[in-house]
């Protein structure tokens, strides 16, 4: 079983990624929260495949607490949903995610993404050594 932190700002005008996901077949351990620190702790203590960091009202403190949980554990893979509007130019690229998708959020490629990251993540590949 995988498991998977969940970083939600509580917008409650856009549908829960736990939600989304929930309603999968896929056995995916799910740990939920709305603060970065416990994000922080929940990864120093379970064992943890991905997290995904919802942004879709991003603030600058935001912004830092992704930077952090990046920079923290750069060997689990981090998915940021952001609002469409903010479009691929916007700081979330360059924070040390591994992929970032726009609300609204589509079941079906939020579910292929995340196995995606998910086989990435137990395949062994080595990212940002030069050739």
């Amino acid at each position: 079983m995988k498991t998977i932190i969940i970083v939600e700002n509580g917008n409650v005008e856009q549908e829960s990624i736990s939600d989304i996901l929930s309603q999968h077949t896929e056995n995916y351990e799910l740990l939920l929260t709305d603060a970065e620190l416990a994000s922080i702790y929940i990864a120093q203590q379970a064992n943890v495949d991905l997290i995904i960091y919802d942004l879709s009202s991003a603030q600058s403190e935001q912004l830092d607490n992704l930077d952090r949980v990046t920079n923290l554990f750069p060997y689990i893979p981090c998915i940021a949903v952001i609002d469409e509007e903010r479009g691929a130019q916007s700081p979330e690229v360059h924070t040390g995610i591994s992929l970032c998708l726009s609300r609204p959020l589509k079941t079906a490629e939020l579910q292929q993404q995340i196995s995606e990251q998910l086989n990435l993540a137990t395949s062994g590949q080595v990212r940002g050594i030069p050739i």
